[in-house]
């Protein structure tokens, strides 16, 4: 299991969505172009062993996931616009717009919204979940008590569909697959954490409640197997832009499923990738090359650093794990690439949006917007 500090970096987003809900009740590329934007070459450090990657144990049955029986989430007014972003505009390659899960805690509401990428200019509210149900108003109608209710944590877009992860109860999360162009919902899964593959119609979702338990859901029936991967702390997962990797979260470091796209399931595990002392690494996403971002958090705190796995060690060759580093402006709570590897667009725990790539790098929202997640 990972440290004290670790969990709490990975439920960064759920302690934001709670601290709201106590307010109320008061009253992409590759690693030359992360290197470009910023990213310095990682110390020497003795090559790891060419460890052969264990075999994997059988393929789980496949199950039924329950689908949520409640209608899409009714959308509300238009929030306050969004101060325009900063930095540079990229004219070919940049997704024109980006899906994100904001909090609106004076509504009391968390909103998915699809903004532009080019000024920040909303799109479109394409939902609305209420932060806390009230159960009991005084008589002049302020609530006084309030209960509980699912708020999105995480999200993740494609062409056609959106998935918002849900968080927390039950305590395995949920995720809701909905339509792209009209919102409306499509099928539904356990865990709060969802990662499209690039092959339709699979989803990736982590139940983190039995010790970080990964599913590939498909996403049009809801039916969804198990990945055999040691249960551990965790609860992200990205899959590579050619579909034939998976990277997970287990404890404070990554490992990596590789899936076989043609028969679609997953053939070998790595072995664990493990940061260095009293840090830990999360939030993967991979570049268009095979090699993998991921984010490195200090036990003693400070801003997150982006470091980029090599891919060539992942299936057990010896070379150094560690490619390149580049600086975060804060604290990273989301993070993912677009379809194409190139774009890294992430969170931080100001509520700020940020991307970077092709050595270029700008702000979508700016600190204090309240977001906890975005993707395009």
């Amino acid at each position: 299991m990972g440290s004290a500090f670790s969990s709490h970096l990975r439920v960064a987003a759920l302690l934001a969505t709670a601290a709201l809900l106590a307010a109320a009740c008061s009253g992409s590329g590759d690693s030359s172009d992360v290197e470009s934007g910023g990213a310095t070459s990682a110390p020497a450090t003795e090559a790891p062993p060419a460890t052969e990657a264990p075999a994997t144990t059988a393929t789980p049955s496949t199950t039924a996931v329950p689908i949520p029986t409640s209608e899409a989430p009714a959308t509300t007014a238009a929030p306050t616009t969004l101060p325009p972003p900063s930095g540079a505009t990229l004219d070919a390659g940049q997704p024109a717009t980006w899906f994100g899960v904001r909090d609106d805690s004076a509504n009391n509401v968390s909103l998915v919204e699809e903004r532009s990428s080019a000024d920040g200019s909303l799109q479109r509210e394409f939902a609305s979940y209420q932060l806390a149900d009230c159960i009991e108003e005084d008589d002049e109608g302020e609530c006084i008590i309030f209960g509980e209710s699912w708020a999105p944590v995480s999200i993740d877009v494609t062409t056609d569909k959106v998935a918002v992860g849900l968080c927390c109860e039950p305590v395995s999360g949920s995720t809701q697959v909905l339509r792209r162009i009209n919102g409306d919902l499509l099928t539904g899964s356990f865990g709060s954490e969802p990662a499209f593959a690039p092959t339709p119609p699979l989803l990736l979702t982590a139940v983190y409640a039995d010790g970080g338990l990964y599913y590939v859901v498909n996403s049009n029936s809801g039916e969804s197997t198990e990945i055999p991967v040691t249960p551990d702390w965790g609860d992200r997962a990205a899959w590579s832009v050619d579909g034939s990797m998976i990277a997970v979260e287990i404890g404070d470091g990554i490992a990596i499923v590789f899936w076989d796209v043609l028969l679609g399931e997953a053939v070998d595990v790595s072995i664990t990738f493990t940061p260095p002392a009293g840090t830990t690494w999360s939030k993967p996403a991979f570049q268009a090359s095979g090699n993998l971002v991921v984010v490195e958090d200090a036990d003693a705190g400070g801003a997150s650093k982006g470091v980029v796995l090599n891919k060539d060690v992942f299936g057990g060759l010896a070379g150094e794990i560690v490619l390149a580093e580049f600086p975060y402006e804060g604290t990273v709570v989301h993070q993912v690439y677009d379809e194409t590897g190139t774009f890294l667009l992430y969170v931080l725990d100001d509520g700020s949006v940020r991307w970077q790539g092709k050595g270029q790098k700008g702000t979508l929202a700016e600190p204090g917007s309240g977001h906890l997640a975005a993707a395009w």
